[in-house]
């Protein structure tokens, strides 16, 4: 999801089936309810309605796992817990909800998130998990992106300096993770034109 998706994530957004799996479903307008709710967050200020960005965006639906294949493990199932610390963290009373997750926040944070936070959130969990500093680098090289001299043509990379733990704080962004979650679809063998129902994508070529 994108991060402007994140910081609307709504607990009615979450929804559980029959037997007892979560999902979240990706509204194609709902109220912006972050901040104090007048829709004043910088991308609703036109009505105070979120939007997804694109049409392909609207109504998506996606399952709320506790595991994943690690493909670099040759795709054996791990616990990743992400099911657990959604229902830790909202409080989710839609229909076949359990009783033990109807207590938490309405929103990331209590109001909604915006991106500046969302980003050092990523950036501090990369430099945990010791994801290279140069990634985004070269991920621009290979665009032919050109990075700036920093003088006269700002950097597009920039150095995030280390952790208290001193680990090397990469240069990443939220967005990132949708090419993450693009590329384990892939790795999963999910058929481009049923990958962009989940990612919002437009079309499969734009999953390139």
């Amino acid at each position: 999801m994108r991060n402007n998706t994140i910081g609307h994530v709504y607990k009615d957004w979450f929804f559980y089936d029959s037997d007892g799996n979560l999902y979240i479903q990706i509204p194609g307008s709902d109220k912006c309810r972050k901040g104090n709710g007048d829709g004043t967050c910088g991308h609703c200020e036109d009505g105070g309605q979120y939007n997804p960005k694109t049409e392909a965006g609207d109504g998506r639906i996606i399952l709320i796992p506790n595991s994943w294949h690690n493909h670099a493990n040759e795709g054996e199932e791990e616990y990743f817990g992400l099911k657990d610390h959604v229902e830790a963290y909202f409080a989710l009373d839609g229909k076949n909800a359990p009783d033990n997750v109807r207590y938490g926040k309405d929103m990331i944070q209590g109001n909604g998130v915006s991106k500046g936070p969302l980003n050092k959130w990523v950036r501090d969990v990369a430099a945990k998990s010791a994801i290279q500093p140069q990634l985004r680098m070269k991920r621009l090289e290979q665009a032919g992106v050109p990075n700036g001299n920093g003088e006269d043509e700002p950097k597009k990379i920039k150095d995030f300096g280390h952790d208290d733990e001193g680990n090397k704080i990469p240069d990443m962004i939220f967005h990132d993770l949708r090419a993450c979650y693009c590329t384990q679809l892939m790795r999963n063998e999910v058929p481009p034109h049923k990958a962009i129902n989940k990612t919002g994508h437009a079309d499969p070529d734009s999953l390139n």
